[in-house]
């Protein structure tokens, strides 16, 4: 209770009632209702305190006071204790009943003349209870000399009272008992935890619920811990007056155990991996690490894990995507401990994008095979998140020491600090590395990656692709109008990935966006160059429409200059569009939006594809090669496609046919209407200079 003025509410009697700002509502009216009720509180309490009458008579008391006095409820406290004391307490007690809150500062002793309290409070009931006249708390303070009233402990009304307290009979249903007790407790109570403490009451006499913490317990703060609001319930037996029921008691401002357990749990560990956070991680190691020097004969590998790759999940992902990549991490770092038979060994993330793991391994090759499947685990993550596949790497350092090589004074810290230092060397590698951190501390190691395990292709560099242009001729003239682009790479099959290879490595690892915002960027620099304006295409994959980047960029580069971007042509895959029908074509509709040409590449003939570009308006139709061959090599297919090509025609839609590599396959296509043509025939990719001569 905060302050004297808490009882100076109006009662109300009708126990079904509780007012929104009533704070107390005590529902029986009769003397002994009031005995009983204020007697279950005074039992609730550890200071010696007693409800006496005006003739000192006990009417409730609970242990401590009984235990002190050996006076209890139906006793005379006057007969219990000495008459000089007596006589003390006697004017303590005659000012009570007039409303007045008395203090004695003196020595009180039994009968026996053992000393009892070294000070006494009486304590007023507050008028509007009712019952007899003269009733008074007395709270007895201090058994050792020197204790005062200022000695921490509540006084009864004062400080110690609860806030709230309502009756409710045993006539109540469930959904009565919740609804009142919820309104006095300002806050949700969780059914399952109310049904349980309601079977405390009823085989122990008294139960505690918390509210707050069982409505947010995932949610609780620090503040949570000492701002709950205590729910004590307490069974009242039936008299001839009153049924039975319970006696509800709120209190504010208390410290919750069940928040408090959870927020030292929550000061150790990471609340989005559920891993131990830096603090705790490097005391378990440490605890292991103590153990450790009593004449272990195993080793200890501590592996520290730096995360490559991240940032760029978050930027493209957001960070939803990117919590699910570290929760991921967090899943790969527990499962790999485990399936080497230590599911206790310690595991913890660091920092943002640093985990490490410590546990003890037969020997120094054990920790070293602990550290690849660590890194073989992350590699491994594919991430699918709106549309877009997410994969990252890592730079590992592994620490594996012996028992006879750490010093009585070496820190977990010292050995972190080394993995941190070899994991720090991996970065300057474009690819995910495992780096051996010799003990004692010397210039860390990469290791190769042993048979059998695949860390992953690395992310190509600027310097390690190249453009090409591949021309296109236009039927009805018979002139080169435009060219596609296409990415190689140097000296592919010397050691170099292929094109194929490339992009599918960087389709799955993710980060085939940067790949194809470099290559448009580096077109756009050639056609605003030129002297004249020609149309080059380009494939773009349907990861890269629907990441953002690639969007940004192109609005950036060709926004404000229509005649631009009408000279670049954007080609999206038939299976990426249909695939995420939604989300490339909103790309698609954005770039035409800009003035650029659209295509469907690879088109096979269906109809899903065809209503895709009618929907979308797009510019062209690049027919699949294998289409292509059937068409100049089967009259059957060649006469059902001719209408369909004239009716795209119609539509705005102009076809071209690749892979044209006979002079057979050229009059073919020509008779059945096709647009343009591209192939081996019509002229190989050539490197894309500044001017485009492949064009001329």
């Amino acid at each position: 209770m905060r302050g004297g003025d808490s009882f100076s509410r109006q009662i109300h009697a009708d126990p079904s009632v509780v007012p929104e700002r009533a704070r107390v509502v005590v529902a029986p009216s009769s003397q002994e209702a009031t005995i009983e009720a204020i007697g279950a509180i005074l039992r609730l309490s550890h200071e010696p305190l007693a409800l006496l009458s005006v003739s000192s008579g006990v009417l409730a008391a609970n242990s401590a006071f009984t235990a002190l006095t050996g006076a209890c409820s139906g006793t005379i406290l006057g007969e219990r204790i000495s008459p000089t004391s007596w006589s003390r307490l006697s004017a303590l007690l005659t000012t009570a009943p007039k409303g007045i809150q008395a203090e004695l500062q003196a020595e009180l002793l039994d009968c026996n003349g053992r000393r009892i309290a070294m000070a006494a409070k009486a304590l007023p009931l507050p008028a509007f209870l009712p019952g007899e006249a003269g009733q008074v708390v007395l709270r007895l303070v201090g058994k050792e000399r020197g204790a005062t009233l200022g000695d921490p402990g509540f006084a009864l009304w004062n400080e110690h009272f609860p806030d709230r307290v309502v009756f409710i009979n045993s006539a109540a249903t469930e959904n009565e008992l919740s609804d009142r007790l919820e309104r006095l407790a300002q806050g949700a109570i969780v059914r399952s935890q109310l049904a349980t403490a309601l079977e405390i009451v009823r085989t122990e006499g008294a139960a505690v619920l918390y509210p707050r913490t069982g409505d947010h317990e995932e949610n609780c703060s620090l503040g949570d811990v000492a701002n709950a609001t205590e729910l004590r319930l307490v069974a009242v037996a039936s008299t001839p007056q009153r049924e039975s029921g319970i006696l509800a008691i709120a209190r504010d401002g208390v410290i919750d155990p069940v928040a408090a357990k959870r927020n030292q749990q929550l000061a150790r560990q990471d609340p989005l991996t559920g891993l131990a956070n830096r603090r705790a991680f490097g005391a378990l190691v440490q605890r292991d690490l103590e153990r450790f020097k009593s004449g272990n004969s195993e080793c200890l590998a501590l592996i520290y894990v730096d995360l490559d790759g991240f940032k760029t999940v978050n930027d493209q992902g957001g960070h939803e995507t990117g919590d699910l990549m570290l929760r991921e991490v967090a899943n790969v770092l527990r499962r790999s401990v485990g399936e080497l038979g230590h599911p206790d060994a310690p595991v913890g993330r660091l920092g943002g994008d640093e985990f490490a793991v410590s546990c003890t391994v037969a020997c120094h090759e054990d920790g070293l095979d602990m550290a690849w499947r660590v890194l073989k685990g992350i590699v491994d993550i594919r991430l699918e998140r709106n549309g877009s596949i997410y994969r990252i790497g890592a730079s590992i350092g592994v620490a594996v020491i012996q028992a006879r090589d750490c010093m009585a004074g070496t820190k977990a810290s010292d050995i972190l600090h080394q993995a941190d230092i070899a994991s720090l060397a991996g970065k300057n590698f474009d690819e995910p590395t495992v780096f051996n951190a010799p003990w004692p501390a010397a210039e860390p190691v990469r290791l190769v990656a042993p048979r059998g395990v695949c860390t992953g292709p690395k992310t190509p560099k600027a310097g390690e692709l190249e453009l090409f242009v591949q021309p296109i001729r236009l039927f009805a003239s018979g002139r080169l109008a435009a060219g596609e682009v296409l990415l190689r790479t140097p000296e592919a099959g010397r050691g170099r990935r292929s094109p194929r290879e490339l992009v599918t490595t960087a389709v799955r690892r993710g980060y085939i966006s940067r790949i194809d915002c470099w290559v448009l960027d580096q077109i756009i620099d050639r056609l605003a160059s030129a002297p004249a304006r020609m149309l080059l295409s380009v494939n773009i994959c349907g990861q890269s429409a629907v990441s953002g980047d690639l969007w940004q960029m192109l609005r950036t580069r060709v926004g404000k200059d229509p005649v631009l971007a009408k000279s670049l042509c954007l080609e999206l895959r038939e299976t990426d569009l249909l695939s995420d029908i939604d989300g490339v074509g909103t790309f698609m509709r954005r770039a035409s939006g800009l003035g650029c040409q659209l295509a469907i590449d690879s088109f096979g003939g269906g109809w899903a594809a065809v209503s895709a570009a009618l929907d979308l308006k797009v510019d062209w139709l690049k027919l699949d090669a294998s289409l292509t061959k059937q068409l100049a090599g089967g009259p059957v297919l060649a006469t059902i496609t001719r209408p369909l090509v004239h009716q795209l025609a119609g539509a705005g839609i102009r076809t071209i046919a690749k892979n044209v590599e006979t002079t057979e396959e050229y009059r073919s296509l020509k008779a059945l209407g096709v647009t343009a043509v591209q192939g081996y025939l019509i002229g190989r990719p050539q490197k894309m200079s500044a001017e485009c001569r492949v064009l001329r």
